[in-house]
């Protein structure tokens, strides 16, 4: 299983107030360690069939491209990240 981070995930994670970072941090090694992993609670996005959004806290998400055949995931912050 192969994990991908897009090229502007660490821009934004940069970005973020210290504590959202470090919960940030967390989950995305978490993702890395395991993607299909039940405590990333996935949550499908409305507008594209293979994007879901993980929770960090209760105002932030990670954006997720989950495949359809291959084991490639690709994750992202979208600039402003609210529930």
């Amino acid at each position: 299983m192969k994990v991908a981070i897009s090229s502007d995930f660490f821009t934004a994670l940069s970005k973020l107030p210290k504590n959202q970072l470090n919960k940030t941090i967390k989950l995305v090694e978490k993702f890395k360690n395991n993607p299909r992993s039940p405590g990333l609670n996935y949550e499908k996005l409305h507008f594209a069939d293979n994007m879901h959004s993980i929770r960090v806290d209760g105002s932030y998400r990670c954006i997720v491209m989950s495949p359809e055949k291959d084991d490639v995931y690709i994750s992202s912050i979208p600039e402003k990240s609210y529930l």
